[in-house]
């Protein structure tokens, strides 16, 4: 079970999961040293659980970026990529990423309330103890690379960490209430405590980030709302980074998004409307490949209007021939 499990999680987060599965693996290594394993059930089963997922694996990168060892998750970046001036040395990522993300963590894994749970449920017995152990790893990840990961919803780089934290301190939970039952002191309003602190807390950070996502949303919803409307029919729209055209809207930019590319198309290029990257030299080899269709670009537009659509055959200074719809304001697209 431990190979198929981590076979499958190796599939999406690989950096993540050899890290965070390191103590079980020399948990097990241990066990099976000391002959309190078999050998070879042991060797045997984390194999085939293997197997499938890291040949899906294999063959996927090898699809996508043409290296079976190069994973499209980091395909787009070059290596060593430096943030700042002082990037690469262990001191700055230890203080600049590692310790900063135990940090966030802390922050957003129930606060001060959670880190004493935590710390209260840690040994409490030996999965506890490789669950911390895990977490631990895996913030230790942060010393091997220079991208904080700090987004506006949290250390999304440590997300997986929430499962293990939330079991840790359930049993953190259980043992602060057992030492309640042995010192005769009722445990009702330490778990009346509890509970309340996570329904406040949780329930303020549920609300506050429903409402900036919904925020978010707008933003995509009214890009969206406009390529639609604007009536091209069946075509190529040629267009800047995704990122690029919404943060024309001076409204947008306010709110902001960690949407930074345009929807995919589908993989038989089905859509009404495809819309691919613009560059040099991409309109002439891309209409070889989609004859039947009309190209399109999108471009900055004259104020008010943040875009303007031209077609791809003429000038961008030339005057749009597609209708152009009007841009809906972030309220107005909401879902």
């Amino acid at each position: 079970m431990l190979g198929l499990v981590s076979g499958v999680s190796f599939l999406c987060r690989p950096f993540e999961t050899v890290f965070f599965l390191a103590p079980f693996y020399l948990d097990l290594v241990w066990r099976v040293a000391r002959r309190r394993l078999p050998v070879g059930p042991c060797l045997g089963g984390l194999a085939l659980g293997w197997l499938l997922p890291l040949g899906a694996f294999l063959a996927f990168n090898h699809a996508v970026t043409g290296d079976a060892l190069l994973p499209a998750r980091v395909s787009m970046y070059t290596f060593p990529a430096q943030l700042t001036a002082h990037d690469g040395t262990l001191l700055e990522r230890f203080g600049a990423n590692t310790s900063y993300n135990t940090l966030m963590l802390a922050v957003w894994f129930l606060g001060p309330l959670g880190v004493a749970l935590v710390a209260l449920g840690a040994s409490w017995d030996r999965l506890t103890v490789l669950l911390s152990l895990g977490v631990l790893s895996l913030l230790g990840l942060g010393l091997f690379h220079d991208n904080h990961g700090i987004h506006a919803v949290g250390p999304i780089h440590y997300s997986e960490c929430a499962p293990a934290l939330a079991l840790v301190a359930v049993q953190g939970l259980k043992r602060a209430v057992d030492f309640a039952r042995r010192a005769s002191v009722s445990p009702r309003p330490l778990l009346l405590g509890t509970g309340g602190a996570l329904v406040v807390g949780l329930g303020i950070f549920d609300v506050h980030h429903a409402l900036a996502l919904r925020e978010q949303s707008a933003i995509h919803a009214a890009v969206e709302a406009y390529v639609r409307d604007a009536g091209l029919g069946r075509a190529v729209l040629l267009a800047p980074r995704y990122v690029a055209a919404w943060r024309r809207v001076p409204e947008f930019r306010r709110g902001g998004s960690w949407v930074f590319e345009w929807a995919p198309p589908r993989p038989d290029f089905s859509d009404e409307v495809l819309i691919l990257h613009d560059g040099p030299g991409h309109f002439e080899r891309l209409r070889t490949q989609f004859p039947e269709r009309r190209f399109f670009r999108l471009k900055p537009g004259r104020a008010p209007e943040p875009w303007r659509i031209v077609p791809a055959e003429t000038s961008s200074a030339e005057p749009v021939v597609a209708p152009q719809p009007p841009v809906p304001s972030a309220v107005e697209s909401a879902p």
